[in-house]
């Protein structure tokens, strides 16, 4: 990947806070992925406890996401994206 190309991501990523990458991964798998990650539970407000029902539970260490720990992503094969020779040279 070119120079001036990587320089234009980081640039759009410190604008946006993503980066979008067109033809970099497989369009399929990504739809597909995306669909998986939708339907996988409901994205609204009852995503997360209410400060009510957080303070009840009295378990203020180890709730977030983390290898084997309410990690999403493990749910999932994301080879086609960690595998990337391409996000793995640039991406740290």
């Amino acid at each position: 990947m070119k120079t001036n190309q990587i320089d234009k991501y980081l640039k759009q990523f410190q604008d946006n806070g993503f980066v979008e990458v067109n033809e970099l991964l497989d369009k399929k798998k990504c739809k597909s992925l995306y669909r998986k990650i939708i339907n996988n539970r409901k994205w609204d407000s009852t995503l997360f406890d209410t400060k009510k029902n957080f303070l009840k539970k009295k378990q203020f260490k180890k709730t977030n996401p983390g290898k084997g720990k309410f990690n999403l992503a493990e749910s999932f094969n994301l080879d086609f994206i960690e595998k990337n020779n391409v996000l793995k040279k640039n991406v740290k």
